[in-house]
């Protein structure tokens, strides 16, 4: 079953560690976006003095809430005394270079192939403003980026020369 695939689980910015309440959180908030959205308007709107108020006017979000990505380590080089609070650690560097350190992400890791690996499905939905956050197409090419320089401060070169040829090419 996915459970038994499943070797830890961690949530980031969201209130709760329990992984099938953290994607309720996500949906929540996705599903709320627009009154979000009018809530940080509204506030937005008390701190500027009432000539220069604007009232609020609802924009059309995306459908496309959730952006997802894996991260891996390849088993025989890289895992090699691989532990979680590394994974976690690269898991949240690789998001914040995306730009989203500060959205909601759940971060699965498995163990259950050659290479460990971690996915991250991350919210676009900004929690505090509603907005979406534009982590795009472009999110492949800054993550194969990042990716060659984490590998390097791990002291390990060209482990990945297809990742390196594409950066090459770029």
């Amino acid at each position: 079953t996915t459970d038994e695939r499943v070797m830890w689980t961690e949530t980031h910015n969201l209130a709760s560690d329990d992984p099938n309440s953290a994607w309720r959180i996500m949906a929540a908030t996705a599903k709320g976006a627009n009154d979000i959205k009018r809530g940080y308007h509204e506030a937005q709107q008390m701190a500027l003095p009432e000539e220069e108020r604007t009232p609020y006017k609802a924009t059309r979000s995306g459908t496309n809430h959730v952006f997802h990505y894996s991260l891996s380590w390849r088993g025989q080089d890289e895992a090699v005394g691989l532990t979680r609070n590394q994974m976690i650690s690269a898991a949240k560097e690789s998001l914040k270079e995306l730009g989203g350190e500060h959205l909601q992400a759940v971060f699965v890791a498995h163990d259950d192939t050659e290479n460990p690996h971690v996915h991250i499905m991350v919210n676009r939905v900004n929690p505090e403003t509603g907005l979406m956050e534009k982590i795009d197409s472009n999110s492949q090419n800054r993550l194969r980026n990042w990716a060659i320089k984490h590998q390097r401060v791990r002291g390990f070169e060209h482990l990945c020369p297809e990742r390196e040829k594409r950066a090459r090419l770029r």
